[in-house]
């Protein structure tokens, strides 16, 4: 923060002295060049940063809700599978009849509160062991599924 405060200082007080030894032309034709550099830049680089033709949110949600069973508990680990589920979740109305659970959120009261709030009475662990899958499985009588984004079987069941 130190190196950038004093970076924007040093700059400014060049711009100060350039601009002082400049005429007013050379400033325009200056300004001119800084506005093109930048629009040639953002013309060039849009299409890297363009996520509107990015379908793989969307074919993960579609593979994990056409797997999944019947009133699955789906249990996700990450961003990068429960945002796209929470939307065609929640958004599109998609498959009401499965439970979302982010795994790394159910440490916090407010979340384990939500879910109660969101699906009725779920019964979850407090700690998570070895075969928590079956244990939650069990006390919910639900199938449970654990998503794998990074693979190419994106449910666990």
């Amino acid at each position: 923060l130190a190196l950038a405060i004093w970076l924007g200082l040093g700059l400014a007080w060049w711009l100060e002295e350039v601009a002082a030894r400049l005429t007013k032309g050379v400033a325009v034709l200056g300004l001119a060049a800084c506005v093109i550099s930048l629009g040639v830049a953002t013309v060039r680089h849009l299409p890297g940063v363009d996520a509107s033709r990015d379908r793989r949110a969307e074919a993960f949600a579609r593979t994990v809700f056409n797997q999944a069973p019947q009133g699955a508990m789906i249990f996700t680990n990450s961003d990068t599978d429960t945002f796209p589920l929470w939307y065609f979740h929640f958004a599109e109305g998609a498959r009401p009849d499965v439970v979302i659970v982010v795994k790394g959120l159910l440490s916090f009261d407010w979340y384990r509160q939500e879910l109660q709030s969101t699906y009725g009475p779920l019964v979850l662990p407090e700690e998570w062991t070895l075969g928590w899958k079956v244990n939650i499985g069990a006390r919910n009588a639900r199938p449970v599924c654990e998503t794998l984004p990074d693979s190419t079987q994106v449910l666990v069941c």
